[in-house]
């Protein structure tokens, strides 16, 4: 009997020193697993172009992450909208038909998250000032609605840097009121309300089809561009007349963005790369439209563009005209209520 509990005892001593063993190798295998990351490869969207600087920066961007997580995240991107057009963004990154992209948020995702409407209302005299409220509160109260309504994650906001082109084939523009009667392509239809303040009608239309557009005379010009953008797709070829005018006065309604799940489904450690080189990306490719602005204008006028340049005195005059408009578009989508804590947020930031 004693030989019986003695064996029994040694049984159930090595059971125990087994199970300890295999837990403490569970536990100490677990973070290294966690740490590096399962390998994955994320499908990515962008309008832009590789041979744009915005894309080449995308590019670079995605070229960063796979180095920053050991190779465990590979990101391939698709330019010229190959996968999707940009109004098409916010459904594919929804519901997971596509991984990530390059958003512009005012196009598609207003459908689901008509709050984004704010970027567009004129409460921001530059990019840099809009930028800031997006790195606060403001930008904040965004991300979570992403998040609710979206299912996708926020990675860094961005923009297109100086967009302060105006073009059209028919004549000079220097005054609101030469905009009058003129069909211009408008990126989304927060930009409508805008057209129509200065009695032009707008299309709304991507960007690869605008110079179809202006060659057919579906449009006459486009109410809203960058100097590199109108290079890129060669507007210089079929638009004469530019007009250097920042309407909008912000630029910055992109940024990277990420379905949720994907991002949940990735270690911390991916997590915190992605989050730092979108943030990082996104202000680099906002900085590099700013920087190189004065050299595309000079490029347009020396490909026989005819520049007319709006005196920094006269823009008061082009954005008061609009800037009630704006409020009246953001009213008419979200309450009155919501308007006016959203327009706080936006003060409190600045």
């Amino acid at each position: 009997m004693k030989k019986k509990i003695i064996c029994l005892t040694l049984v159930m001593g090595l059971v125990l020193a087994f199970s300890g063993c295999s837990g403490q190798a569970e536990q100490s295998a677990a973070p290294d697993e966690g740490s590096a990351g399962k390998e994955v490869t994320l499908r990515m969207c962008t309008d832009y172009s590789a041979e744009d600087i915005n894309g080449a920066l995308i590019d670079e961007f995605a070229a960063k992450v796979k180095e920053q997580t050991n190779g465990t995240v590979n990101i391939e991107v698709y330019h010229d909208g190959l996968l999707f057009k940009n109004d098409q963004y916010a459904d594919a990154i929804s519901s997971g038909t596509l991984d990530m992209c390059y958003a512009m948020f005012g196009k598609g995702w207003p459908n689901t998250i008509p709050q984004f409407q704010a970027l567009g209302s004129g409460w921001f005299a530059n990019s840099e000032e809009v930028l800031k409220a997006l790195n606060g509160p403001f930008g904040d109260y965004f991300e979570q609605l992403l998040e609710e309504k979206a299912n996708t994650k926020l990675l860094g906001w961005s923009g297109a840097g100086a967009v302060d082109c105006m073009l059209n084939n028919k004549h000079p523009v220097s005054k609101p009121e030469d905009l009058k009667g003129m069909k211009l392509r408008i990126a989304n239809a927060s930009q409508m309300a805008q057209v129509e303040c200065f009695g032009a009608v707008g299309v709304v239309m991507p960007p690869n089809d605008m110079y179809l557009g202006v060659q057919r005379g579906t449009i006459d010009g486009v109410y809203s561009t960058s100097p590199g953008g109108a290079m890129t797709i060669k507007l210089t070829e079929i638009a004469k007349y530019y007009t250097r005018v920042d309407v909008s006065g912000t630029g910055v309604e992109h940024g990277f963005a990420m379905n949720l799940n994907k991002f949940n489904s990735l270690s911390k450690e991916q997590q915190d790369v992605l989050l730092a080189l979108g943030k990082e990306y996104g202000e680099i490719i906002l900085q590099a439209g700013a920087d190189m602005a004065d050299e595309h204008w000079a490029n347009l006028a020396a490909k026989g563009a005819e520049v007319t340049v709006v005196p920094e005195e006269d823009i008061p005059q082009w954005r008061a005209i609009w800037a009630d408009a704006g409020d009246k578009v953001l009213k008419e989508v979200v309450s009155e209520e919501e308007a006016q804590e959203l327009y706080e947020l936006a003060q409190q930031s600045k």
